[in-house]
């Protein structure tokens, strides 16, 4: 592997580590810990083939095969961290609509309420009507 590939390499494992790292110090969702653990492991396979591959044992199997399965795990495992967390940014925003919607129903309550005791204070009753 020429000097500039390998240079890449360790510039990608280096932020690939990094915002791995960040994500085992963020699990804050429901499953994203089992998520996280397989991440953690296919990764690990995944920096084996490379190390393998770079040492130039393993053969041309090893590069076709093996290499491209461990790609298509990682993939995976990334998609599926990413679902969970959208799936949770998705319920907060539901909860947050439900409780909005509620918070406008209550302003409007408290805006009946206040206007007919307004209307009290004049001698008139806003809540019912009195006939002659």
């Amino acid at each position: 592997m020429s000097d500039y590939y390998l240079k890449l390499f360790e510039s990608g494992r280096n932020v690939f580590e990094t915002n791995l790292k960040a994500e085992n110090n963020n699990i804050t969702e429901i499953q994203e810990k089992e998520y996280v653990e397989t991440l953690n492991h296919d990764y690990e396979m995944y920096k084996k083939l490379c190390l393998q591959i770079n040492s130039g044992s393993g053969g041309r199997s090893l590069h076709q095969n093996d290499f491209l399965a461990a790609c298509e795990k990682l993939k995976q495992s990334i998609n599926g961290i990413s679902d969970v967390n959208m799936q949770a940014v998705l319920r907060k925003n539901q909860l947050v609509k439900h409780d909005s919607a509620k918070f406008i129903s209550y302003m409007a309550i408290i805006g009946v309420l206040a206007s007919c005791s307004r209307w009290d204070i004049f001698g008139i009753s806003g809540l019912y009507f009195h006939h002659s």
